[in-house]
């Protein structure tokens, strides 16, 4: 049975919300505790409501650069202080409700939410637009959703995104250098150490550097613009380099991590080992260069680092040494 809220609901979160402003004030007087006691020991829901409402307080001051969250925090205080130095309870009770309330309307609106997966986790996640994404294990992703425009950023890992089709409101991926910008369409984009990879199954997409993607709409200049038709994959470096080419890409193997297998062709065997961690907490290292650069191919199942290591030891020139927090691979000759 669905609860509804009563007059009873909305004076026990008035009070949890002045008793929060007056905390952030300062000490309390005796006479204070004691009717702040009383209240919380009146209902069990009462310490509850106290506890959300100090949490919301809490991360709007972890907002410091944000000048309206802190332009918000500062008249809370102001006006439950002056209702308090009035001694209008009532007025008081809201006002500082409502001040507390647009504090936290506004960070609602400005923090994004965040999708995360752990070493070994992989997740489907269907957001507010329809679209869904489907997070790849040790990945994180922040999304924002608004009116006009729907705003995700990679900060690493990789995952794929199945965009609901809405052609007024561009869907923008930010990794990185880049920015991935489609209307309805699938893709995936995964975060390396020194690159990015953007591969197309549906659709299309535009992938530009994030000084010219800054306003989320993609802009038509062949020295930043590339764009992708499906069965193809930008290669992007993020070292020294910048440099990006455009390969055809067998999109059965570049989804195969979605069905727990990590297929490898002609791959760099640090980059093989980048994916091979998101998987296993038994973390593998590259001990030497000339290891780094040797290129495998193969296909492993999705957290079984033995097997991996097993494979690439009896293949190539490399041994393994078991160290206290990870198994270092290098070349025999080094």
């Amino acid at each position: 049975m669905k609860r509804t809220e009563g007059p009873s609901d909305r004076d026990s979160l008035e009070r949890a919300s002045a008793w929060c402003l007056r905390l952030a004030e300062g000490e309390l007087s005796a006479n204070e505790q004691a009717d702040l006691q009383a209240w919380l020991d009146a209902d069990p829901q009462h310490h509850d409501l106290l506890t959300a409402a100090q949490r919301a307080w809490r991360i709007t001051g972890e907002q410091p650069t944000h000048p309206r969250m802190q332009a918000l925090r500062r008249a809370a205080l102001e006006d439950a202080h002056a209702s308090r130095r009035a001694r209008r309870r009532t007025a008081m009770l809201a006002t500082a409700a409502c001040c507390l309330l647009a504090v936290g309307l506004v960070w609602w609106w400005w923090m994004p939410r965040v999708y995360q997966t752990g070493i070994g986790e992989r997740t489907s996640v269907t957001l507010a637009d329809g679209s869904t994404l489907l997070l790849d294990a040790a990945t994180r992703v922040e999304v924002r959703i608004r009116a006009q425009r729907r705003d995700l950023r990679l900060e690493y890992g990789r995952a794929t995104f199945a965009v609901a089709k809405d052609p007024s409101r561009p869907f923008s991926v930010s990794a990185g250098d880049s920015t991935v910008i489609a209307t309805g369409t699938r893709f995936s984009v995964e975060r390396l150490p020194r690159q990015l990879r953007v591969v197309l199954y549906e659709g299309r997409v535009e992938v530009a550097d994030n000084g010219v993607a800054a306003s989320g709409i993609a802009h038509t200049d062949a020295n930043h613009n590339r764009t992708l038709t499906p069965g193809q994959e930008l290669i992007a470096s993020s070292d020294a380099t910048r440099d990006t080419r455009i390969a055809r890409v067998d999109t059965g193997n570049a989804r195969a991590w979605e069905r727990g297998l990590l297929v490898f062709r002609d791959e760099s065997l640090d980059l093989a080992v980048a994916r091979v961690n998101r998987y296993s907490r038994q973390t593998l290292r590259i001990g030497d260069t000339a290891a780094s650069r040797i290129r495998i191919s193969g296909v492993f199942k999705a957290g079984d680092t033995p097997a991996f290591v097993a494979g690439v030891t009896s293949a190539f020139p490399l041994r393994a040494n078991r160290g206290d927090d990870a198994i270092v691979l290098e070349s025999r000759s080094h």
